[in-house]
């Protein structure tokens, strides 16, 4: 599974929560006793984001979408989540980073046959 979506004030955006809500099913994805039923699956996402939330940053805790995002794919079953922090990606817009350069660092990242736990793209 890949998921790209930006990060709205700290979290996702509200259609992406809705969709979530929307496959959060028991008997379809999470058993009567709270199972997870997507067992051994694997999902990447890909987190834009206007500020610089990666691991080490000063604003790494606000990033609320990460935790929610490996949250609830844990309680549907998939536990192997993979994370690409898209950061500062309004950078171009200040003239920091041209918009291609930037689409280039997310490709390549995404291209990445496994990438750890968080890879971060940042200016």
């Amino acid at each position: 599974m890949v998921i790209g979506t930006p990060m709205f004030n700290f979290s996702i955006p509200a259609v992406l929560k809705a969709y979530i809500d929307h496959i959060v099913r028991v008997g379809v994805t999470v058993s009567s006793d709270n199972n997870g039923l997507l067992i051994g699956k694997k999902a990447n996402i890909i987190l834009a984001s206007g500020g610089d939330f990666s691991p080490g940053s000063p604003v790494e805790k606000y990033n609320q979408a990460s935790g929610y995002l490996r949250q609830v794919l844990g309680w549907i079953g998939i536990v192997d989540v993979d994370f690409i922090l898209a950061g500062r990606a309004r950078a171009g817009d200040y003239g920091e980073q041209a918009v291609e350069e930037f689409g280039e660092l997310a490709c390549s990242a995404a291209a990445r046959p496994s990438v750890s736990s968080f890879a971060t793209i940042t200016p």
